[in-house]
């Protein structure tokens, strides 16, 4: 299942971007961004907000500006 391996792929790395999760998993970064959202508010990932020299100019896509984390411990 997609979501379990989400999980599972974000846990092991800690933090990762939206087109880093695509690429690993081989998924449609939109479906995925619905699973992120599930998952975000279930409290087991949490968005990360852009890096600081992000200045909001729109000329990077949007799967290299979102970063998520995961939160929970391995195996919980």
């Amino acid at each position: 299942m997609l979501l379990t391996r989400l999980s599972n792929y974000l846990a092991e790395r800690g933090r990762a971007t939206l087109g880093d999760l695509a690429l690993g998993l081989e998924a449609d970064p939109g479906a995925l961004r619905g699973m992120l959202g599930f998952l975000e508010r279930k409290g087991c990932v949490r968005r990360l907000p852009p890096a600081g020299d992000c200045k909001g100019c729109t000329r990077c896509p949007a799967v290299v500006l979102e970063v998520y984390e995961w939160r929970q411990a391995r195996g919980g």
